[in-house]
């Protein structure tokens, strides 16, 4: 008896106890204090808003229109950042995306989830955020490119288990060449393509302007402009079997207002919205002057961000890059030749900002990433550090006229 008791002790005595990363720990003190009272608003005020969520190397957007509808676009993260805990990575998340303006407790409901592509970076960070909630997370209507199968199988299992609306395979690469399509396809036995419905036929459907629309409210709406983006019309630098080239691009309008989301667009993808589709010429007049873009491809500049691309959207408000403070240094993201191209840009247009440092690489992948001092709207979101519930320049608050 005396040597099983024995045994047991020892057994106890060698299990590993978890211990919580000292950021963990900072950051749950911090959610104590609360932030200075700047990040206000509720699902149902009537305002707009958006957040993009520092993710080290990946992306996360998450929106809440003007009737009160939260779109989620992305979560991942294939790089924590600055020496960062990946459990902090996970809970500074969840604390971005469960507040007031966007889920609760009271509505933890995604309305709408758009997968942009599938990188990891981009999808493998949605189920364990969600699980950090205490309760159960539900999900509408789903918009991927390419097929579900492509992610993961704990994604797409999850994705099964939380959602109460339809998921939708969407290719939106209809060129001039007659090459792609406009559909849409359902999960299921039959796998049957779709047409998109009439406009005002119920989403989603196809606008004037050649557009997918998947979100229709009396001041907002949300339009698909490509996914599934097949043809190198450019070289790209793509090397990831056309993934990144395949994204889907977003253009949400709001209150007279454009924000253009890129997923991780290239050359090809960008050359498809100015002149291959059969929409371009009504798709250049939507994307000229957007009012904030989010920079393709995390800022890289061997696939992304043509110099034609940036003088066509050419941002009135902001240009938003979502990587990591020291970045990817595999990849030199971001590229410090796409933050200049951002810059200038503003330079030209008379637009000017406080000064405030983002990090790139000046040198692709040869160099180490630094800080380079800025003094026009170009952000990364690694280089900002919000405090929680404090607003910060990757938040975005359009207020509803009158």
């Amino acid at each position: 008896m005396a040597r099983k008791r024995k045994i047991v002790e020892e057994t106890t005595a060698s299990k590993k106890v978890k211990v919580e990363p000292a950021d963990v720990t900072d950051l749950k003190q911090r959610l104590t204090l609360g932030g200075d009272g700047s990040l206000t608003g509720t699902r149902d005020d009537g305002n707009f808003y958006a957040r993009f969520v520092n993710m080290g190397q990946g992306d996360c957007i998450v929106l809440k229109t003007p009737g009160g509808k939260v779109v989620l676009v992305d979560c991942g993260s294939s790089r924590t950042d600055d020496g960062l805990s990946d459990a902090y990575l996970k809970l500074f998340a969840y604390h971005n995306l469960f507040c007031d303006r966007f889920l609760s407790a009271d509505y933890p409901q995604i309305d709408i989830l758009i997968l942009t592509h599938c990188d990891k970076d981009h999808f493998n960070k949605l189920k364990e955020v969600m699980k950090l909630h205490d309760g159960y997370v539900t999900v509408g209507e789903i918009y991927h490119s390419r097929e579900l199968s492509k992610y993961s199988s704990t994604l797409s299992k999850w994705i099964q288990q939380s959602q109460t609306g339809t998921e939708w395979w969407v290719t939106c690469n209809k060129d001039t060449d007659d090459n792609g399509s406009t559909t849409l396809q359902r999960r299921g036995p039959s796998d049957t393509k779709y047409q998109p419905h009439p406009l005002g036929a119920g989403p989603p459907s196809l606008d004037p302007e050649g557009g997918l629309r998947i979100l229709t409210e009396p001041n907002c709406t949300i339009t698909i402009l490509a996914s599934g983006v097949e043809e190198k019309y450019v070289a790209d630098d793509d090397t990831n079997d056309g993934n990144n080239r395949a994204s889907v691009v977003t253009l949400v309008e709001v209150f007279g207002r454009k924000l253009l989301l890129c997923g991780d667009a290239t050359w090809s993808t960008e050359e498809y919205l100015m002149t291959k589709s059969i929409w371009a010429k009504k798709y250049k007049k939507r994307l000229k002057n957007v009012n904030i873009v989010h920079v393709a491809h995390h800022g890289s500049v061997n696939t992304s961000s043509s110099p034609e691309f940036v003088q066509l959207v050419a941002p009135t408000e902001r240009a938003l890059i979502s990587s990591g403070k020291v970045g990817d240094p595999g990849y030199g993201l971001p590229s410090r030749a796409v933050v200049q191209r951002y810059h200038n840009q503003f330079v030209t247009d008379g637009k000017a900002a406080s000064a405030h440092d983002v990090w790139s690489y000046p040198n692709g992948i040869v160099t180490p990433s630094s800080a380079e001092n800025i003094t026009t709207p170009v952000y990364s979101t690694g280089s900002v550090v919000p405090q929680p519930l404090t607003l910060s320049p990757l938040d975005i608050t359009w207020v509803a006229p009158g």
